[in-house]
């Protein structure tokens, strides 16, 4: 029998009953940025931006990480920056997705290439891939993006921070660069 089921998306309650019983992890935690459905986390004080121009999956492309400066930085179309949140979340037994604000989107900044979703139990904090479309000044602690919880239906087996080849569990409060290499 072929059933699909809704997806369920948690309300600001659900959100917090889970942080109450450990399934959700925010830090720092801040009750005015819990929406109706989602978290708002905010840009973390560092920025990363790769040292090669040609950027090789086989191979581990270094970055350049500097902290951005208390008057801002001006983002420059045409550049990858990684960013990192504010925040350190956890997720336990739910999935959660990362989406921009629409304030950034009408900015012109795009948050993610292509990572939006987290695994269950990712444990870190969320590099951003960051990019726009014409030159915008960023500030460290501005809000930057939602986060937003679904449901999963079923029992766990690989919880993404007890996988043996997990390669974003270090916490950090940096930006990450790709790990593709490792996968080779």
């Amino acid at each position: 029998m072929n059933f699909a089921l809704p997806n369920m998306i948690l309300t600001d309650k659900k959100i917090l009953e889970a942080i109450e019983k450990g399934g959700i992890v925010i830090e720092p935690f801040r009750p005015e940025c819990l929406g109706t459905n989602s978290y708002d986390v905010h840009l973390g004080r560092y920025l990363a931006v790769y040292q090669d121009h040609a950027l090789d999956a086989k191979r581990h492309n270094r970055i350049n990480t500097f902290e951005i400066p208390e008057e801002g930085f001006v983002l420059q179309p045409g550049t990858l920056y990684l960013g990192v949140t504010e925040e350190y979340t956890e997720t336990h037994n739910s999935v959660p997705f990362l989406e921009g604000k629409s304030s950034i989107g009408r900015l012109g900044i795009d948050i993610h290439a292509t990572a939006g979703k987290g695994d269950v139990g990712f444990c870190n904090t969320w590099t951003l891939e960051i990019s726009c479309v014409m030159p915008v000044r960023v500030y460290a602690g501005m809000p930057i993006g939602q986060l937003i919880y679904f449901l999963v239906d079923g029992d766990i087996a690989n919880y993404y921070n007890k996988k043996q080849n997990a390669k974003y569990n270090e916490r950090t409060d940096k930006p990450v660069e790709s790990m593709m290499w490792r996968n080779f």
